[in-house]
């Protein structure tokens, strides 16, 4: 069956264009950790939770444009069960609906207008502060060390801290590119973080030497 696959804040999601149900067909869904449970869930849900917090009970997140595959914060919207239903609904004529889709478009735009404002950047953040202070403390294990931590994270935590974030992406190689030597020209693999040019000590020493005349 065919696949196709997205990955969004280091999760993959998942939709299957062939698939027999019609949710499959249209939504990426993957695991994702939500504070401490493995949970299945939509990536325009999880998208939402993200970037603009919870989701209220009996609310759905629409894809403004009606496009299922672009899942962009600024192309969704929060929307009661009554009014998604009502956009969506078949008995509805074409030009009702593309009025309540141009509607909803207008209102997006604005929206993300004022989300990149001085104003929603602030309300983001004094909101965030808000959430976190109000989130349990969860204990979890670091997946690099082995250490326990605790973590008010949505996402649950996974490392104790970034040190060790940064080395588990090293060790698994998350981060690797190849480059070319630039004395022998030979290929190497390095960290994309990293300055490194040369592809071992003795290429850089022999550059070196090279600069000094030797």
């Amino acid at each position: 069956m065919q696949r196709e696959t997205t990955t969004y804040n280091g999760c993959k999601f998942h939709r299957y264009p062939d698939a027999k149900r019609e949710s499959d067909r249209r939504y990426f869904k993957g695991w994702v950790e939500i504070e401490g449970k493995w949970t299945k869930i939509t990536l325009h849900r999880y998208m939402w939770l993200v970037e603009r917090g919870p989701i209220p009970e009996g609310y759905h997140v629409h894809h403004v444009d009606g496009d299922y595959s672009n899942n962009t914060i600024d192309n969704l919207a929060l929307l009661s069960a009554g009014e998604h239903e009502s956009l969506h609904s078949e008995n509805a004529s074409e030009d009702v609906k593309k009025k309540r889709t141009q509607a909803l478009r207008d209102n997006s735009d604005k929206a993300a207008e004022w989300h990149h404002s001085e104003e929603g950047r602030k309300w983001h953040s004094q909101n965030s502060k808000k959430q976190m202070a109000e989130r349990e403390f969860k204990t979890y294990t670091c997946q690099c060390c082995g250490k326990e931590f605790r973590s008010r994270s949505i996402q649950g935590g996974k490392f104790c801290g970034n040190s060790c974030k940064s080395k588990w992406r090293r060790d698994q190689g998350l981060d690797n590119v190849e480059r070319v030597c630039a004395e022998c020209g030979s290929k190497f693999v390095v960290n994309r973080y990293s300055k490194q040019k040369y592809c071992s000590r003795s290429c850089a020493s022999k550059h070196r030497r090279s600069l000094r005349g030797v």
